[in-house]
């Protein structure tokens, strides 16, 4: 029998974005609760603050995104692998619409930022980067 979890993924591909993806990610925004916002963005206060930091996300000096994309083509999530000044630490983040959740799109957006990692020098030495939450 198949996974049940494969049957009800959503995801067609995962692909690199970046500053021309803007659009997308604050229309992706405006599909998330304000607690899945907080939650992603560590206490922001509105969808407003959050919005203002997705051009930072999305620049490629400060790291590298990813988004999901469903059948249709829409940004079904988004991902970033971000970097301090240093090189030093990297975080992983996530963001997926709460009408979005448990349909694969986290999963298939930690798989692919979790091989950027790896390929990159990060995470080979105990295995995946830990939550800090």
């Amino acid at each position: 029998m198949a996974d049940s979890s494969l049957q009800r993924t959503i995801v067609r591909s995962v692909d690199p974005v970046g500053p021309g993806d803007l659009a997308a990610a604050l229309e992706m925004h405006a599909r998330c609760s304000p607690a899945t916002l907080r939650e992603r963005y560590h206490g922001v206060a509105d969808r407003a603050e959050a919005d203002r930091l997705l051009p930072h996300l999305l620049s490629h000096r400060f790291g590298h995104s990813v988004a999901a994309r469903d059948r249709d083509g829409a940004l079904a999530g988004l991902g970033q692998l971000l970097w301090d000044g240093e090189g030093d630490e990297v975080e992983l983040a996530l963001l997926v619409p709460d009408a979005r959740q448990r349909r694969g799109v986290g999963a298939a957006l930690l798989g692919r930022l979790l091989t950027v990692a790896t390929g990159a020098g990060w995470g080979g030495g105990g295995g995946p980067p830990r939550s800090t939450r």
